[in-house]
């Protein structure tokens, strides 16, 4: 519960409303490259008005086992401010869905 509400308040939704309790999660996404290959991506958002936490990025092969990715593994791709005081962005593996050994990604929100 308190791990929703700290979520939730990354991404600029409001806890107390539960219709819009999904608005804020990410989005996979597929990613072209610039030689035409894919690349597996998140859509994501938070709150500009956030300054006490941040988003680490894990992969993995069988979603049993996760790693930390870092910036030779992942990199962002996009980034708009929206309205309402929400930042947008896209982040995708750097290596394309052909050769890497990555098949799932996901966010975790921490304290800053």
């Amino acid at each position: 519960e308190d791990h929703r509400r700290f979520w939730e308040y990354c991404v600029g939704t409001d806890p107390a409303d539960s219709s819009d309790d999904h608005e804020g999660d990410p989005r996979p996404e597929l990613i072209d490259g610039d030689n035409g290959e894919k690349h597996l991506g998140l859509r994501c958002r938070m709150a500009t008005s956030v300054v006490d936490a941040r988003f680490r990025f894990e992969g993995s092969s069988d979603m049993s086992t996760w790693v930390d990715l870092g910036p030779e593994e992942i990199e962002e791709v996009e980034r708009v401010i929206l309205e309402d005081g929400i930042e947008e962005f896209v982040v995708c593996l750097v290596s394309d869905i052909d050769t890497s050994e990555i098949r799932y990604l996901r966010v975790v929100a921490e304290r800053w």
